[in-house]
Parts: structure tokens; sequence; C-alpha cells
């Protein structure tokens, strides 16, 4: 009654301290929590008036300060000890208030990291992993660097409903759309960010690589394939080593063959045949057969561009590098036919003169005998 006959009294932080004193004596928890959070609002309330002297103010923030701290990791401790989510529920509540109270107290940090805790305890995803990413941002080098950065992960994962698909690497089906970028929802570009902060401040933690890999998975499930890319990529030039990395190169792979980037594909799987901890076994072989096809697919695409030039050189190559191709006789028809058009006789000629004496028998060769 007294504060409400003088709400604007120098003596009200003192007044509010001593209800807050009576009831952490005699009230539950719910009134304790009420009353806290009114010491911290009168103090908002009087830190900046100019009749109160800096030593009352610094009095007022002193006590709203200890209070809030107080309860919020006393009840934390006991909540982890009884482990009543009534507890843990009252407790956020008293973090919250003293984070945005006194954002620039000296144990800001920990008290951070505290309330994420607390949250996650809770199962509040989303609320959680944005308290991690402040951990993380407030001090890279920090005690709760790394813990933080994957629990902010953890914490999105949770909160989009992700199941664990470190190994799901199945490619675009026919019936797919692919042409076009979809949106990425809101919800997902933040676990995106909080894959970039992981990234960027835990870049040797064992975790890297799934969360790399999850992270292009998501631009590759949204086709937005030049991002994709950039990230498969990475997992493969750097950790090559890593269960993962064979699935990020067939799908990184699959992205460039979606794009029609052939001439980068065929770069791509050169660069693979070379790494003997990804060219092995059944990705080999599928390297070896995707070499020649890509190379073709990139001939038959410079044959549509009217590059008949390129494209004759292109058959060409693919033919001498592929001598024992059941359709090698196809290679050196095609590429006559691109010399021809590119009106360069003389290697039309002599392209099918090569296919004339060694697969004499063929039918091609008999066609190009004729032309």
């Amino acid at each position: 009654k007294l504060i409400a006959l003088e709400p604007k009294s120098k003596d009200l932080c003192n007044w509010q301290f001593n209800i807050v004193k009576a009831t952490l004596a005699a009230m539950d928890k719910k009134e304790q929590v009420k009353e806290a959070q009114r010491l911290a609002a009168v103090y908002q309330e009087t830190k900046d008036r100019r009749d109160m002297t800096k030593n009352a103010v610094n009095e007022c923030r002193s006590n709203a300060s200890g209070v809030l701290r107080e309860l919020a990791t006393t009840w934390h401790r006991e909540a982890q000890k009884t482990q009543n989510q009534d507890t843990y529920a009252l407790a956020q509540y008293l973090y919250k208030e003293y984070l945005a109270t006194f954002p620039g107290e000296k144990d800001a940090y920990v008290m951070t990291y505290y309330y994420a805790e607390l949250l996650y305890k809770l199962e509040r995803w989303e609320p959680a992993a944005e308290q991690y990413t402040k951990v993380v941002k407030m001090n890279p080098k920090g005690q709760y660097l790394k813990d933080a950065a994957y629990a902010a992960v953890i914490s999105w994962k949770n909160a989009l409903n992700v199941e664990e698909e470190s190994k799901d690497t199945g490619k675009k089906s026919a019936k797919d759309d692919v042409s076009k970028p979809r949106a990425i929802p809101e919800n997902q570009q933040k676990m995106l960010a909080a894959f970039d902060t992981y990234i960027k401040y835990v870049p040797d933690a064992p975790e890297l690589v799934p969360i790399m890999y999850r992270k292009a998975r998501i631009y590759y499930d949204a086709n937005h394939y030049d991002k994709a890319v950039d990230g498969f990529a990475a997992i493969v030039t750097k950790h090559s080593s890593h269960e993962l990395a064979v699935y990020a190169a067939n799908l990184l792979l699959d992205s460039l063959n979606v794009m029609k980037k052939y001439d980068e594909l065929n770069r791509w799987v050169a660069r693979l045949l070379k790494d003997p901890k990804l060219a092995q076994g059944e990705f080999l072989a599928q390297l070896k057969v995707l070499d020649a096809a890509s190379k073709r697919k990139g001939a038959e695409q410079l044959q549509k561009n009217a590059e008949y030039k390129e494209c004759g050189d292109r058959y060409a190559q693919i033919a001498n590098e592929n001598q024992e191709d059941p359709r090698w006789a196809e290679l050196l028809y095609n590429s006559a036919i691109c010399y021809e058009a590119a009106k360069m006789i003389g290697m039309a000629i002599s392209v099918r003169n090569t296919l004339i004496k060694v697969k004499p028998k063929d039918p091609l060769a008999q066609k190009a005998m004729f032309m």
C-alpha cells in the first residue's frame, strides 16, 4: 500500500527489497518470482532518476541483481537434485529477468549458459538454441564454447524434429522438381545459422563433418545446388578420410549434373579418381562410368550450343581415352558429324577414316564410308 501511495519515493527500492525478503521467508516460489521481478522493475524505474543519489542507485542495483542471481542459481541446483519441473520452470523466469536487466554484469556469460542449460532441460528447444548461440558469440574463447555451439545445433535439431540422417544420401529422383530453388523455411534458416556458428567457432571438433554435411544437405534438398556444391566440396577436399566423404562426393557430382555443369563435373570426377581414400570399391566403379558418361554429356551440350569444333574435339578425346568403350564407334562417328558442321572437312574425313580402319564391320563405319 505504501508503494502505491508514494510511487516516486526515494525509498521505493528499499521498500520493495524488504517485501522480497519477507516473501522469501513466508511465501511460495511463484510469489517470490513475482516480487523479485518487481524489484528488477523498480530498479529500472529509478536508475535514471535525477533525484536519486549514485549510492542509492548502486545499492538498488546490487539488491536486485543479487536476489535474481541467488534465487535463479539456487533453484536451478535444487531442481537438478529433485528433478522438480516446476522449480526448473520458475528458475527460468529469474534467469530471463536477470539477463534482461543486467546484461553487462561480469557473470552474464556464465548465467547465459546456465539459462540455456535450464531451457534445454525444459525441452524449450528454440529459446535454448538462441541462448546457446549467445554464449558462443559472447566469448569465442570461453570455457563453454564447444559445449554451447554443439548444444545449439542439437537444440535446433530437436526444435525442427529432425531425425538423425547423416547417411541419408538419396539423390533426386525423376519425379522431383529440381529446376528451381525452393524457399528455405525460417526455422531451417536458423538451423543453418547455428551450423555456421559451429563451423566458425569450433573448427576442430569431432562433430564438424556431420554438421557440414547436414548443412550442405539442407541446401541440396531445397535445390540450392550452388551452395550445396560448396558444402559437399569442403568435406571432400578437407575431410576425404571421413566416412561421410563418399556420400558428400556422390551428392556433389549429382548437384553438378542437375545444374548441367558438365565441365566442372568432369574435373571433379578426374580429381576424385586420383584420391585413393575415395576412389575404391563401388564408388570407384561409379566414377569410371560417370567419367565417360559425363564427358559424353559435355560433348552433347557443346553440339546443342553449336560449338561444333569443341564438340568434335571432345568426342575425339573421349574415344582416345576409352578405346574399350562398347560405344567407341559412336564416339568417332559423332566427332566427325561435329567437325563437318564446323566446316572442318579435313578433320571429319580423318576421323571417319580411323573409324573405318578400326571398326570396318560396324554399321556406323559403313555410314562413315558413305558420308
